[in-house]
């Protein structure tokens, strides 16, 4: 990202005929936007609202308001400062008349063209910053693009972290424990866009029992296992009783592809753990019947020898 060390009048740090402007923190997408465009700043690189935040408050504090190659000196930077205030002034009007899309400050989507799910980071002149299960971004027309108030995911057991182990183990399913973040972050927004996609839903729907929560939801011990960097996480879990288990393995963050790769050897698992049960109770049980002959014929060596 750009920075900036220059200042309106010498080493001044104040943004003279700026006013106060508003805290980065305060602001939408669209009005970061604006109010960079109008201080002359590059955002072209930055693919989260965050870094729009942390530019603009560079800028404010680096003092520096005139456009690049404006006087530097006393009477051209207080010129340039009063455009400064001007152009911020101009990028709020059209902020409050131009209004802004549902998708102007970000939010799901889905594509026309093929039907795709994706978090849209922001819009630029109709232009959409969008982010795809994949992993991949792409710059695509708002207008190609359907707004989501939910996005479509795989069914979700109902009950308790432990009710749905129980059920996990007694169905023979592998369980994965989906943990929710606090919903800022680009992890945040990736996992519900992995369940969205359809070759992730339809191994959940098949293959395994699905449960979704936050942290608090479950026992500090099942928290340190499934998600031990706190949410979001997501977690292939191996039911190895109805009151035990163990993690295959857990992420925060990950595209479609690797979570299915991580699914495919978390059953894998699973599979190699059920046939390796069947195969111990096949010999145990091949155990007992070999001491139920031996002491059958030892029993009937014994009657013999008491009738001869």
């Amino acid at each position: 990202l750009k920075t900036f060390s220059s200042s309106c009048v010498g080493g001044n740090s104040e943004l003279r005929g700026v006013g106060h402007p508003l805290p980065a923190m305060g602001l939408s997408v669209r009005q970061l936007k604006e109010q960079l465009t109008a201080y002359g700043v590059d955002f072209s690189t930055c693919r989260e609202k965050a870094e729009l935040q942390q530019l603009l408050d560079e800028r404010v504090a680096a003092g520096a308001c005139s456009a690049p190659g404006a006087s530097t000196t006393d009477g051209g930077a207080a010129d340039g400062a009063a455009d400064c205030a001007g152009g911020g002034r101009k990028a709020q009007e059209r902020e409050a008349r131009a209004g802004g899309g549902p998708l102007a400050d970000g939010g799901y989507a889905t594509r026309r063209a093929d039907g795709r799910h994706c978090w849209v980071e922001f819009v630029d002149d109709g232009d959409a910053l969008c982010l795809f299960a994949d992993g991949s971004d792409a710059i695509v027309p708002e207008g190609d693009l359907e707004p989501q108030e939910n996005l479509p995911a795989p069914a979700v057991h109902p009950g308790s972290f432990e009710e749905a182990r129980v059920e996990a183990f007694r169905s023979g399913r592998l369980l994965v424990a989906a943990v929710r973040g606090p919903g800022r972050s680009k992890a945040d927004r990736l996992q519900p866009l992995n369940f969205a996609a359809e070759e992730v839903a339809s191994l959940l729907d098949s293959n395994a029992i699905f449960w979704q929560g936050s942290p608090g939801d479950l026992r500090p011990q099942h928290l340190q296992q499934v998600a031990p960097a706190g949410g979001p996480s997501v977690a292939m879990i191996l039911p190895l009783a109805a009151d035990a288990m163990r993690v295959v393995s857990h992420a925060q963050q990950e595209d479609s592809e690797s979570f299915v790769a991580r699914f495919v050897e978390a059953l894998e698992q699973l599979e190699t753990h059920t046939r390796l049960s069947q195969e111990r109770m096949t010999c145990e049980a091949a155990l007992l019947r070999m001491e139920q002959d031996e002491e059958f014929a030892a029993s009937l060596a014994a009657d013999q020898a008491a009738g001869g």
